[in-house]
């Protein structure tokens, strides 16, 4: 059995010389030799519209956390300082403190809590190496008081001990590994397969990520007991579209190329299943909002002679989307084949994904500013009940404001 109180007094002597030696030395010491904090400040200038909405002291925060990453990353500058003359003042404990940390690389890391053995200990596994690892954090502790996240986002250092966070802990109230995959997959721009893709992803560009702070009180959206998704799934299939087989259990359209299939039983909102079949290309494309509703088609599917997988290549929450849409300042098309449709788009779907994205991303930046938000007139202008906005507003308020 582990001896926690031991394990404490060794990071609470690990944190006085953390903040002694490194807040309040050597991230200047690197923004004067090897000017990290402007490094920062450039990589951060196509998130400005991002940052402009978040406090003062979330910036300097962030800023530290970068340096400090950049310090002790793996190859990273701590190699080059430690021989240097500027270092010569610290002391004999403060150096070998140094050099300890430099024999463990720094590294961010996605995580869930699995377990809590003891007070501000909690068993952590990243999202996407599956690693499990012991971490003192009195900040989590803290945060649980008021709120219950799904994920964490950590920049964590070992002490040879236990690991420890260095800057800010965000967490996230409506983010999933699948959410940060798809987030991964738009920042690299290519389609990020293994979870060691997506761990170097961030560890060679983390400011992108540590701008998805700006969605981390947005809570999961449901329906009932149904969690409002966008999943969708690509596969190729070796036979000509033939409609007959479909016609008990889909309402069939055609448009450019591409048959919809819109589940009998499950085509409605909340679910909205449907299939797409591309001719030109061969392809069979499944969409649904509902993990029940992506499972129930791939179900109908496999019944008519399919062998489908019901592991979407996608999956993402409302949150994510509205999130990265504010983020990259770019609107995501998650059903690619929608617009062939858009004229039979139900007004409710447009309601539950564009209108309530839309709104989500006007009222984060409000309730971040404690500003008043005028509720006639954002149902108004997204055509949404005002009774349901002022639900949204205090659920999300709540969540903002533990």
């Amino acid at each position: 059995m582990s001896d926690y109180k031991t394990i404490r007094n060794h990071c609470l002597q690990s944190q006085k010389l953390t903040r002694a030696v490194i807040d309040e030395f050597l991230i200047y010491y690197a923004a004067s030799k090897s000017k990290l904090d402007r490094e920062f400040d450039r990589q951060i200038v196509p998130f400005r519209h991002i940052v402009r909405q978040l406090p003062n002291e979330w910036k300097n925060m962030l800023k530290s956390q970068y340096m400090a990453h950049r310090i002790f990353e793996e190859n990273g500058y701590i190699h080059r300082y430690l021989n240097h003359s500027g270092l010569k003042h610290l002391s004999a404990e403060e150096m070998e403190f140094l050099q300890s940390r430099a024999g463990f690389p720094w590294r961010f890391s996605f995580s869930r809590i699995i377990d809590n053995p003891a007070a501000d200990f909690f068993e952590m596994e990243d999202l996407f190496t599956n690693e499990s690892y012991l971490l003192y954090s009195p900040s989590i502790t803290t945060i649980l008081q008021t709120s219950e996240p799904l994920t964490w986002f950590n920049l964590i250092d070992f002490n040879g001990e236990c690991y420890e966070t260095y800057g800010p802990v965000v967490h996230f109230a409506g983010f999933e590994m699948d959410d940060i995959l798809f987030y991964a997959r738009n920042i690299a721009n290519e389609w990020l397969q293994s979870g060691r893709e997506v761990v170097q992803a961030v560890e060679e560009n983390p400011v992108p990520f540590s701008m998805l702070i700006f969605g981390s009180t947005i809570p999961l959206v449901f329906k009932d007991t149904h969690q409002i998704i966008s999943a969708n799934a690509e596969y190729e299939v070796f036979e000509p579209f033939r409609s007959e087989r479909f016609r008990d259990d889909f309402l069939i359209e055609y448009s450019h190329g591409v048959y919809k299939l819109s589940s009998k039983e499950w085509g409605e909102f909340p679910h909205y299943s449907t299939a797409f079949y591309e001719e030109k290309e061969n392809l069979l494309y499944l969409y649904a909002m509902t993990d029940a509703g992506f499972k129930a088609l791939v179900d109908i599917l496999n019944s008519l002679g399919f062998t489908l997988d019901y592991t979407p290549d996608e999956r993402v929450n409302m949150s994510m989307k509205s999130t990265a849409s504010e983020i990259f300042k770019e609107e995501f098309t998650l059903n690619r084949y929608d617009h062939l449709f858009a004229i039979d788009t139900p007004p409710e779907q447009q309601k539950s994904l564009d209108q309530l994205n839309a709104l989500f991303a006007e009222l984060i930046p409000m309730i971040n500013n404690r500003q008043e938000p005028d509720i006639d007139a954002l149902a108004a202008k997204y055509g949404i009940n005002p009774d349901e906005v002022r639900e949204i507003y205090n659920t999300v308020r709540k969540k903002v404001e533990g």
